[in-house]
């Protein structure tokens, strides 16, 4: 009797040929080194998804909108440059996060988050995308006692759609933004508040 090698590989079923049976192994093979991978890059459950937003679709609609009227970068460390940082439209609700922006001083760096927050308010307005409330939330970078910098929510302003739409977004005041603007919920970081 012929010793075995144990790269031998058992005969394939009738009517299959050696080469398909080690064809189908590589495709298996292939397929699961694929998966592996995807399992390896994909991104961690505690961040957020970052989405490629469709031109047509309302979640890319409102993104162009708030390109044009608040740029499409940010001029804060950490934020990649982008200013959108998550647009969910969803359940006729729309959450949009943003980078905020420095600026020269604090007052002035405020003022320019809250103005961010009303680009963004005219941009949900000119992209007429159905909804029943908006949620606007900044994000800028603060350092704690101990000297560590993080970006964290600054500002968030949550909006009915009826009282979102009646806003005049060139005749506000944004000292004015702190108390009652928004009529569902808002937050002001203690380090944004006037």
């Amino acid at each position: 009797m012929a010793k075995k090698n144990k790269n031998d590989m058992p005969p394939p079923p009738p009517g299959v040929s050696q080469f398909k049976a080690r064809k189908g192994l590589a495709l298996f093979a292939l397929i699961a080194v694929g998966l592996l991978i995807a399992v390896a890059v994909a991104p961690s459950s505690d961040s957020k998804p970052t989405l490629q937003y469709g031109a047509t679709t309302p979640a890319g609609i409102i993104e162009s909108a708030i390109t044009k009227e608040a740029g499409k970068s940010s001029s804060i460390d950490g934020a990649g440059g982008k200013r959108v940082k998550y647009i969910l439209v969803s359940n006729m609700k729309i959450n949009i996060e943003i980078y905020g922006d420095e600026n020269l001083s604090g007052g002035l760096t405020k003022s320019a988050n809250r103005r961010l927050v009303l680009d963004v308010i005219k941009a949900v307005q000119v992209a007429k995308v159905g909804f029943h409330e908006a949620t606007i939330k900044v994000f800028y970078p603060l350092v704690d006692k101990l000297g560590n910098t993080t970006i964290d929510e600054v500002l968030s302003y949550t909006f009915t759609g009826g009282q979102l739409m009646k806003i005049n977004t060139g005749n506000i005041d944004t000292h004015n933004m702190d108390s009652g603007f928004a009529d569902v919920d808002q937050f002001i970081h203690p380090a944004f508040a006037w």
